[in-house]
């Protein structure tokens, strides 16, 4: 039975939750909060209480500074050190309830990773292929796996691969497709104009050309005709020399 959003939602905290309610019962860990992070955080103590950013009217704390600083990246390695996925150290006497329920600060703010996906997969596009590099060792199960990445391509595709970013990397462009009705017709033109040309033997105007391709149409709107009879010649010619290349499937 396929899993409704809330109970891939759910069970994607529940094992965070149990991931951390054991790393903070870790003696190491508790030390290393203690003598490590207290003492960084009282230097940096103007920063960890976060920045007032205002935006749209509404003002907003931001953990930036204290995270980009030297304090913020020596935190980072920490977490990094003891497997936490959260962006700075926990307190350790908070339990899963008093950092998600709890009232906002810098550790509520990191718990969570930004992705969630992060933690086990990588993600580039390198030359027209999009790489997505998994990591299995930290895979607990495939089925839940299969179920993570229709999310991961769906925010991938929706927020990342962009039209205007994915115009960079992929020859299509990151256009929609075109149908087949679209394309018979620029087929259609490109075709007529080419056969205009081979009976006259000489270069026909596109007002004439336009004229007798859209016919009556054609006298509601010379201009807007000639100009689409032009834009889509420039076209049919784009895609007979290497345009037809970007025509492929999904």
């Amino acid at each position: 039975m396929k899993k409704t959003r809330k109970e891939v939602k759910d069970t994607r905290l529940d094992w965070y939750k149990w991931r951390w309610e054991f790393l903070r019962d870790n003696v190491n860990y508790q030390k290393a909060y203690t003598e490590n992070i207290l003492p960084l955080r009282k230097k940096y103590e103007h920063l960890v209480n976060g920045i007032p950013l205002e935006l749209n009217g509404k003002t907003f704390i931001t953990y930036d500074a204290y995270l980009q600083s030297e304090a913020g990246q020596t935190e980072k390695g920490f977490c990094k050190q003891f497997g936490l996925y959260s962006t700075c150290m926990i307190d350790p006497k908070k339990s899963f309830e008093d950092i998600t329920e709890g009232p906002d600060c810098l550790e509520k703010a990191c718990f969570f990773p930004v992705l969630f996906w992060e933690h086990y997969l990588k993600w580039d596009v390198n030359n027209g292929h999009l790489c997505v590099n998994i990591n299995l060792e930290k895979i607990n199960s495939f089925e839940s796996l299969k179920v993570e990445l229709t999310e991961v391509f769906k925010i991938l595709f929706d927020s990342y691969l962009t039209p205007t970013i994915a115009k960079k990397h992929f020859a299509p462009g990151g256009k929609g497709a075109r149908s087949s009705k679209e394309y018979g017709y620029i087929v259609d033109l490109g075709r007529f104009y080419n056969n205009l040309q081979a009976k006259s033997k000489t270069r026909i105007p596109y007002p004439e050309a336009a004229k007798q391709f859209y016919g009556k149409q054609y006298t509601n709107d010379p201009e807007g005709f000639r100009k689409r009879f032009e834009r889509e010649l420039k076209e049919y010619r784009r895609l007979t020399i290497k345009g037809y290349l970007e025509i492929t499937y999904p």
